[in-house]
């Protein structure tokens, strides 16, 4: 089978975990074909590009010419209002200085430390000038994994509203524009995707939830779920996000999962998967 394992989007881009590498290791291994996705690394570099964030200026300039900022419509408008003045205030160079604060993130630059600062600083200008054109609520930093939006990621009734609102959780435009004609074209048996960590949750299930809908067999793992199996095993609705999910050692699991689909047998008896009775 054609395997597809996609590493989302939000982790630190300069550091990307090993378990995908590990699994798709495995899986190889065990013969079957394998493509592995660094997409938080690539998306980022794509939300960073220069015309991306001359865009997000010419937001800023269309949204506070809409904003009062008298405070006449409240605390919060005009409160959004200055912070997209202090954004896009700060943000006019960026376009232009994008590019050498990532040629310094991959070269022999960053063990200058007043380059590395520098360099780290301006990406994190970058994103939260893209981040604040685009929701009040909206904040992402490569520095301490930080993403923020305006919904729980721990209420499935939030998680539901947060994948089909594009603003605010940042990448939905960007998974339809760059990666759903990727995956078109590889036409993979089957997709994986790893969530780690807590701020991936948004991302990550928006991400599945579009594949999911595209047809595709789509599967969650990592460690985020695995303390909330008893609880997902009462939300059906979950599904809708994915078709199942792998939890605890995925190696063995994913193996097991792949030769059960490839002789038309289902997920039916494969240790460590949950899914709803609707799937197979």
């Amino acid at each position: 089978m054609k395997v597809l394992l996609i590493f989302p989007p939000i982790a630190d881009p300069r550091g990307p975990h090993l378990a995908l590498a590990c699994l798709t290791a495995s899986l190889r291994k065990k013969g079957h074909t394998v493509e592995l996705w660094d997409v938080d690394l690539e998306l980022t570099l794509k939300l960073l590009e220069p015309e991306n964030l001359t865009s997000a200026l010419r937001r800023c300039e269309d949204t506070m010419a809409g904003l009062d900022r008298s405070e006449k419509k409240g605390w919060d408008e005009a409160s959004y209002w200055h912070r997209l003045y202090e954004v896009y205030r700060a943000g006019k160079r960026l376009p232009g200085e994008i590019g050498r604060a990532i040629e310094i993130l991959r070269s022999d630059e960053f063990y200058h430390r007043e380059q590395f600062r520098w360099a780290r600083k301006t990406i994190n200008q970058a994103l939260d000038l893209i981040c604040t054109s685009l929701h009040p609520k909206l904040r992402y930093q490569i520095d301490g994994q930080v993403f923020e939006t305006a919904y729980r990621s721990d209420r499935l009734s939030e998680l539901q509203k947060a994948v089909f609102d594009d603003d605010a959780n940042l990448f939905g435009r960007l998974y339809d524009r760059y990666l759903l004609p990727k995956v078109s074209q590889l036409k993979p048996d089957f997709i994986g995707i790893s969530i780690l960590n807590y701020q991936q949750i948004i991302p990550g299930l928006t991400l599945s939830h579009r594949l999911n809908k595209a047809g595709y067999q789509v599967f969650i793992g990592g460690t985020v779920f695995v303390k909330f199996i008893q609880e997902l095993k009462k939300e059906p609705e979950f599904f809708s996000l994915c078709k199942g999910m792998i939890v605890y050692e995925g190696e063995t699991a994913l193996n097991l999962l792949l030769n059960s689909m490839k002789e038309g047998s289902g997920y039916n008896g494969v240790p460590n998967v949950l899914y709803t009775h609707q799937e197979r």
